[in-house]
Parts: C-alpha cells; structure tokens; sequence
C-alpha cells in the first residue's frame, strides 16, 4: 500500500510509544483500545510488540532496555536506528499530562481508514473478477462488521468496579420494592415470573416443531411489547409483511382466519376486520420481509432499526434461514449464531432490546417432548442461547394424545434463572394466545 495514499498519523504512534517508554502504566491503558495491527510504521509495529514481550516478561522498559532488546534480535535498524529510538520521548508530556487516549483515538481512525480502503480496493478486484454481487456483499459486510467490531471493543475496554456497582444500583432503585421486574414484560404471567421478563442484550431462542405455532408465539410477544410501549421488529424470511399484517389483523379482531381467506367474513366482520387493521397500523412495530439475507447484513439491519426506531424486541423468523459465507454447515451455524449474538449485544446497547430467534426442531423430534439436543444444527446456537423456550401440544392426560389447543411452553434453558414450563392457551380460529386457565380452554368466537 502506497505511503502517499494511505491514512496514518507517525506523530501519534511516536508519541504514543514515547509516553509507554516514559511511564509504563500507559501501556495498560492504551492496549486495550489499540494493538500491533493498528501501527502504519513498520517501525512503531516493532517497538510496540517488543515493549509488549518485555513488560509481559515483568520487566522494566525504558530506553536503555528497549533498545538492548532490539539490538539483542537485530531489530534495531529497522525501527530507524540508534537516534531515532531514541527520541520517541522527546517533546512527550508524560504522567498525568499525557494525552494517552487521544494518541490511541488518533491511531484508530487510521487504523480503520487503511482497513476501509483495503476493502475498497478488494471490492473493485472481485468485480473485476467477476464475482457474483451477494458474494461480495456478503464478504464485505463480513469486514465492515469486523472493522466495527474492533472499534467497539475498544470503545468499551474496561471499566472500574465502581462503574459496574453504579449500574447495578440503577437497576435496584428500578426493582427494589415495586414490584417492577428486571426486564420488559413478556405479556404472559407465567413466563414473567421465571424469566423475570425480556432481559436486555439477551438472545432468546424460541423453538419448536413444524405447525406448533411458533411464528404465532412470536407475533403475540411483539404485539404485547408494542401495546405496552416498547417497539418491535420481526424480520421475517418466510412470510410477506402482507401475510402477517393480515393474520395481526385477524388476532386483533378475534376473526376466524380461515374464514377471512375464504372471503366468507359477514359484513360486520369485515368492518372489525377494517378496524384492527387500523389499530395494528398504528403500532409501533416493523416488519423486513427480505427473504434472503446474511447473518452480517441481518446484524446491521438490526442495529440500524434500534437506532432509527429504537426497537426493543426483535424476532428473527427463522434461523435455518439465515445465510452465512462457510465451508460447511457446521462452520456456517457458528458464524450465524455468533453474528446473532452479537446482534443481540448490540441491541443492548442501543435500545436496552432483546432478540427472538425462532428455530425449527431437528427431524428427531417428531414423536418426542423437545430437549435442547433437537435444536436443528444445535451445537453453537444452544450455547450461545440465554434462553430457550420450546412450545409444543399438550397431551391428554389419559389417552395420551396431542391437545392442540393447549400448547406446553418449555423454559429448557436460562443462563442466569430457572427453567420451567406451563401452559398457553392457543386459539386456532385466530391464531392468537392467552394465558391458560380452565375458563379460556373453552373460547368461543364473538
């Protein structure tokens, strides 16, 4: 990469390396928002990893013993020789005084400018190639979330305990004695009191065989969520936003949907019909049909619609849908299930969210109650799931048979609570839910 073209800032990695060289301690500080990689000067790269594999020896750097060490690996005359070490003090407030973070905020942004054209100059390449356009896109959406990546981890670094217990006692003031959960109400009692609600950052798998009514489940939680003020979004890769509007607007008139798609629904009916169809509209909830997506492009669509909308439930229907660029389907689950979790990271952080990912049940599963190793390709999406919930008929107690209208729902899996199960009520003629109770096993249409 030519020098004339490529970002960087030498009087930044210099000082930065004068200050380390100065006060040790500012090497602690500045490693956890810069690396190695981030250097231009192959010079500075040199100096920062020998005072790296010096301090890490529990040893003294300075002067003197960096440019022994270098001398020591015959390092010296490519970091500029004698003189030049040996000015990299020179003109550098040291102590308190230093500017540390700058230098490293400095060194970052030119980090990523030289990342960002390096991605440039690959793009034009694969189109010269004459690469597919998804294929490229997905590459590169791969890097600019690596690129994003990078700065975030950085921007956070570590932070004081006290930090930490100045949270947690935010969090306190909220519960302590109100009665108010940790997180946003799920709109089931049941599942409230052992999740203790939607918990921020967390990634929720909710699971399930064909036609048990896990795309129902979903649609109930972020109609629930937006009727108690809190946005949603479905990112749907097998309905049309038409469908679902339509099968929203049946829930919310209480119509019989097979009806509606016969175009039998009686005058009323459809003056209900128009009626939920405006009240839905006017809910805060967002609908992506796009049928083929990335795991990457799926993070970054996410974490734009947090911003822009500031959604705090998110449901990803479904998972086997997702692609991700892989040898093998092993490797392309992980990098899904990773991109998911971050995505759910994410939604932490910007909106205080939590995200669904609705999952088919492996082949296995037909004829046995749903345990976490039926989780189709369930390896890695099992362990980076918070939670997992399965929903499946009830049976009959006494001949054993399948309950449609009783669904069993199955926490299988809390990372930080219980598990637990209970029952919903499933109402078929609308595709809606309810809590179970021996009055709503018997719900008839208006």
């Amino acid at each position: 990469m030519s020098v004339m073209f490529s970002p960087h800032n030498l009087e930044a990695e210099r000082a930065l390396l004068g200050t380390i060289v100065s006060d040790n301690a500012a090497f602690y500080t500045a490693a956890e928002h810069v690396s190695k990689g981030d250097f231009f000067s192959e010079a500075n790269r040199i100096c920062w990893a020998t005072i790296e594999a010096l301090l890490e020896k529990g040893r003294q750097v300075d002067l003197v013993t960096l440019i022994s060490e270098l001398e020591r690996q015959g390092l010296l005359e490519k970091c500029g020789g004698l003189a030049k070490v040996s000015s990299l003090p020179d003109g550098v407030p040291v102590g308190i005084g230093a500017p540390v973070g700058e230098y490293c905020r400095l060194i970052q942004e030119k980090a990523r400018l030289r990342s960002l054209l390096t991605l440039s100059q690959k793009v034009t390449t694969e189109v010269g190639e004459g690469q597919e356009a998804d294929e490229i896109l997905d590459s590169a959406e791969s890097h600019i979330a690596e690129i994003r990546g990078e700065q975030e981890k950085a921007e956070r670094g570590a932070v004081p305990i006290c930090e930490a217990v100045r949270e947690s006692t935010q969090v306190l003031d909220r519960t302590a004695g109100n009665g108010v959960m940790l997180g946003a109400p799920t709109g089931f009692r049941r599942l409230d009191e052992i999740t203790a609600g939607w918990i921020a950052s967390d990634f929720v798998i909710l699971a399930g065989r064909p036609s048990q009514g896990k795309t129902a489940l979903a649609l109930e939680f972020l109609v629930r969520a937006a009727k108690a003020g809190n946005p949603g979004a479905i990112f749907s890769l097998e309905m049309s936003r038409q469908a679902l509007a339509l099968r929203l607007a049946c829930r919310e008139a209480k119509l019989d949907h097979h009806k509606f798609r016969g175009g039998f629904l009686t005058r009323d009916e459809w003056t209900r019909m128009t009626r939920a169809l405006a009240d839905i509209a006017g809910l805060p909830l967002w609908i992506d049909d796009r049928s083929v997506v990335s795991a990457s492009d799926l993070r970054w669509r996410i974490r734009s619609l947090a911003k822009r909308a500031g959604v705090k439930l998110v449901v990803v229907d479904y998972l086997q849908l997702v692609r991700a660029k892989a040898e093998n389907r092993t490797q392309e689950v992980t990098k899904i299930s990773m991109e998911l979790k971050a995505a759910a990271h994410d939604l932490a952080e910007i909106s205080g969210g939590t995200l669904i990912g609705v999952s088919q049940l492996s082949r296995s599963a037909a004829n046995d109650t749903p345990q976490l190793h039926h989780l189709r390709d369930s390896g890695q999406l099992e362990q980076d799931a918070d939670v997992v919930i399965f929903i499946s008929n009830a049976t009959f107690a006494k001949s054993g048979q399948e309950e449609p209208t009783k669904k069993l729902i199955d926490v299988a899996k809390q990372r930080n609570g219980p598990c637990g199960s209970f029952y919903l009520t499933f109402l078929p003629r609308w595709v809606g839910f309810e809590d179970y109770s021996a009055d709503t096993e018997s719900v008839s249409v208006p």
